[in-house]
């Protein structure tokens, strides 16, 4: 059974060597699940909402992609909020406010000190736009090896097809990756995939 790894969780450093690693990038790479979670709030009420999406639901349901969060939103206020324009919303929302994503510095500093070193992925259940502008916001857009999103799989997570993709693409066996996270979601993701990972919190 895959369990969590003891860390130093000074410096979220694990025990031994893996061959590769990969990380989450919203909640883990990038302080960005506040922003996350205004951005949902104000699309929902764009999209007709009376309900608000509760900050702990959405951290819980991290690593979901939109479409199976809202489908998740719709079954239980039983309605019918509409993808496209939820996706819209949100799009306009995230353009205007990018400059407010700040590093996770502990785990950009484990990112950083990996690269070059070790094959070093991202593998994120956001969209592609998105995460490649946050990986840019934050100054590390250029030291991954590979950078997976929910485009590039059918089954985002918590199946594991995220991470199998990331360890397929960086030539590396799933039991050799180290994943860090930090929602419910991606670590079940993770366990599926039959890799060891470091929750990410503070």
């Amino acid at each position: 059974m895959i369990q969590p790894v003891q860390t130093d969780y000074a410096h979220f450093s694990p025990r031994r060597a893996y061959a590769g690693y990969i990380f989450d990038c919203d909640g883990t790479l990038a302080d960005t699940m506040p922003m996350h979670h205004a951005a949902w709030n104000h699309s929902l009420k764009v999209a007709g909402a009376t309900f608000e999406f509760p900050y702990a639901l959405m951290c819980q349901w991290g690593g979901k992609s939109m479409r199976h969060t809202l489908e998740d939103l719709n079954r239980m206020h039983a309605c019918s909020l509409d993808l496209q324009t939820v996706r819209k919303a949100q799009a306009e929302f995230f353009s205007q406010g990018t400059f407010q994503i700040k590093p996770v510095e502990p785990i950009v500093a484990i990112a950083r000190s990996l690269h070059g070193k070790f094959p070093i992925a991202v593998a994120s259940g956001g969209q592609k736009a998105h995460v490649f502008e946050t990986l840019k916001t934050i100054g590390v857009d250029s030291i991954f090896n590979v950078v997976v999103t929910q485009e590039d799989v059918v089954n985002n997570k918590p199946a594991p097809d995220i991470f199998l993709l990331a360890a397929k693409k960086m030539g590396v066996e799933p039991s050799e990756c180290l994943v860090y996270e930090d929602s419910p979601t991606g670590i079940s993701a993770a366990m599926s995939a039959g890799m060891d990972y470091i929750k990410v919190e503070f």
